[in-house]
């Protein structure tokens, strides 16, 4: 039995996002199930991020019989259903000037949904911590002998623009905010393991917060600047050159970098769940969904067989509001094929035409879901492609079952990730017609194409798309993702790189 006074302790706390969540869950769960040490969860009690941190720990730990740790699931500050962007990130900050120094002067602390007492504990040696709660550093910094780690939940080629020279932008223009964010002119960024690509290519859609996002660059930069080291859930056996240059960059900084990836719940040494991972997450579906899915997939593989079906999301934010229109052109492409989907339209943003929700109603070849299952629908022997912005999560779900995608890139890392995939690992296609904006309308170097952003060039471009996926160039793609796929699998097993990374973290803090 853990004993809080005097066991070792680790803080984890994100951004209220569940893309960046998740994977901290599993990290979290790990950790409680292999040390005997205290692991807190700080959670900015947003929406209804609170119960998925509970689920998707429990989710690990209910294949642990006896966990050694202590986890402690803490909501800070009042529920807020805020959906400004620059209004979540500031969830929990009062509340946490309060909280903090009770939980590093070894008193209680409260939970402010429960209103669970929770007993006081040594200060924490590590805290692992989004770079989008930077306004919480100089609370942190208040505890001298705490390190602070930029923990980032991004595959390393997302990511290469701000951990590597040569980059999208040095860290001094980003730190200088007396020059302001340096404008996009063409200029070629060269990072490691990536094609050449323009500045302009970061910026591929027209985006209501873009001022926001801009404004975020330039605090991701700050927070890495100023943390201790980072931690990630890249993985060398997907991205291991990217990674590794990424390091080599920290290194020279006397910082640290442990790559974790993949933090998925899967058994160790494979890429494979088990039946009571995989009934976890459906059970966290909005009713009826779940058996929707299952007898929608069920049904293609018995009818159409394996890779029969493409699962299309955009993950929990994002959503093609400017040209929404690609998006219902893509599902007729998709129909005049029989060609059968899988939408899952999740983002708070999200708007279905009645039109659009009354066609797929009663149709055996489409499903429109308000939310899914994305590891387990991603398993599944039916699902042969996905289409996604990019994200880091979506990603790596979708290599360990060696799916291979169609790139539908945002913001963010989102852009450099899908090229990568799309150019070096050749396990995605990159939709060039869905681009929209000032900048999203320039050319791309790695292609050479310019795109025009009209459905009509959009139409012509899903013809070709769908002959490649269904010719030789897709049978590629899936070799390649299926060759991922075993490199991911021996990530946690004994002596592979997510393993030996894990230990060498937990040896360092004295974990």
């Amino acid at each position: 039995m853990v004993d809080p006074a005097t066991a070792s302790h680790i803080v984890l706390a994100s951004t209220p996002g569940w893309s960046h969540f998740r994977t901290m869950c599993i990290l979290a769960a790990r950790l409680t199930a292999e040390r005997p040490i205290v692991v807190t969860i700080l959670v900015p009690y947003w929406m209804k991020i609170l119960d998925q941190v509970n689920s998707e720990t429990a989710r690990y730990l209910q294949n642990v019989p006896i966990p050694r740790g202590l986890l402690r699931i803490i909501a800070v500050g009042e529920h807020s259903e805020a959906q400004n962007p620059a209004e979540i990130f500031a969830v929990g900050f009062q509340a946490m000037q309060s909280l903090w120094p009770r939980l590093i002067g070894n008193q209680s602390v409260e939970c402010s949904a429960t209103h669970t007492i929770h007993a006081p504990t040594k200060p924490p040696s590590v805290v692992l911590i989004d770079p989008f709660l930077y306004s919480w550093y100089p609370i942190l910094r208040t505890s001298p002998k705490t390190s602070i780690m930029w923990y980032v939940a991004g595959t390393a080629a997302g990511g290469a623009y701000i951990c590597q020279p040569g980059g999208r932008y040095t860290v001094d223009e980003l730190l200088d905010k007396n020059k302001g964010r340096p404008q996009m002119t063409g200029r070629i960024l060269q990072l490691a393991a990536h094609p050449p690509m323009y500045d302009w290519e970061f910026a591929p859609q027209k985006l209501e917060h873009f001022d926001i996002m801009i404004k975020l660059e330039a605090v991701i930069t700050q927070a890495l600047d100023e943390s201790d080291g980072i931690v990630t859930t890249c993985s060398v056996g997907f991205d291991g050159e990217a990674a590794l240059a990424g390091m080599d960059a920290l290194a020279t900084r006397n910082r640290p970098s442990f790559h974790l990836g993949p933090l998925v719940p899967f058994k160790d040494g494979t890429t494979e769940f088990s039946p009571a991972t995989l009934e976890a997450e459906l059970a966290t579906a909005p009713p009826g969904v779940a058996s929707a899915i299952q007898s929608f997939l069920d049904d293609h593989l018995t009818s159409k067989g394996s890779h029969s079906v493409i699962y299309i999301c955009f993950g929990t934010h994002v959503w093609p509001k400017e040209n929404i229109d690609h998006l219902w052109a893509l599902l007729d492409a998709l129909g005049d094929r029989g060609i059968p989907f899988v939408l899952s339209h999740s983002s708070p943003t999200a708007q279905i035409p009645s039109e659009i929700r009354k066609r797929y109603a009663d149709s055996k070849m489409g499903l429109l879901v308000p939310w899914s299952p994305q590891q387990t629908v991603l398993a599944h022997k039916a699902v042969g492609w996905f289409v996604t912005h990019g994200g880091a999560g979506g990603t790596l779900d979708a290599l360990s079952q060696g799916v291979p995608m169609i790139g539908w890139p945002s913001f963010g890392d989102q852009p450099s990730n899908i090229a990568y995939l799309t150019h070096i690992a050749d396990v995605a296609f990159e939709l060039i017609e869905v681009r929209t904006g000032e900048h999203g309308l320039k050319p791309l170097l790695p292609s050479g194409k310019t795109p025009t952003g009209t459905l009509e060039a959009f139409q012509k471009e899903l013809q070709v798309l769908l002959d490649d996926m269904a010719g030789s160039a897709g049978a590629r793609k899936r070799q390649n993702a299926k060759k991922h796929q075993a490199e991911l699998g021996k990530a946690w097993s004994e002596g592979g790189p997510a393993r030996a990374a894990f230990n060498h973290f937990v040896e360092r803090f004295n974990l």
